[in-house]
């Protein structure tokens, strides 16, 4: 997703807010249009959408893709109240490296999406100072739609006998 600004006139503090916020969210292009002072600013972000389970909490939450585990984990912290380094996520099964990024770690916009979210493992540290064993408790399954609410055809009508 590109957002494209088109300023015709543009003061330097202004410059140095976008030039900020764009260095924290993707990419920046700076195009001098006909030697006009006309920028085009294409400020590329993604966010990648990931459920994260332990035990039977579920967090839905979204994080731009290029920030990194631990940044994550401030996410989770401010939630669960857990500090970072007592936390451990999983992704795929296998531990998820703190200084790694989340598109270094396989999740990207691409994977991770609102409708489909990336499924990450949480644990936390016990009293003994281990982490605790994986566990994610899966969802129960709704009970099977009645006749009447299967048929959608009919438009109301009766079912045929």
């Amino acid at each position: 997703m590109a957002v494209n600004y088109k300023v015709l006139a543009i003061n330097f503090r202004l410059f140095d807010l976008v030039l900020s916020k764009s260095l924290y969210c993707g990419k920046l292009t700076i195009n001098k249009i006909r030697n006009q002072n006309i920028f085009s600013f294409n400020l590329k972000w993604f966010d990648a959408f990931m459920m994260i389970q332990r035990k039977k909490l579920t967090i839905f939450t979204d994080a731009k893709d290029n920030i990194s585990v631990n940044e994550l984990k401030k996410i989770i912290g401010c939630i669960i109240k857990v500090a970072p380094a007592n936390q451990q996520l999983y992704y795929k099964d296998e531990i998820m490296d703190e200084s790694k990024t989340l598109t270094e770690c396989g999740l990207n916009s691409s994977i991770a999406k609102a409708q489909s979210p990336a499924t990450i493992g949480l644990a936390v540290r016990m009293e003994n100072g281990e982490f605790e064993q994986l566990e994610m408790v899966p969802y129960s399954l709704p009970p099977e739609l009645p006749y009447v609410m299967k048929n959608q055809e009919t438009n109301g009508q009766e079912p045929p006998m």
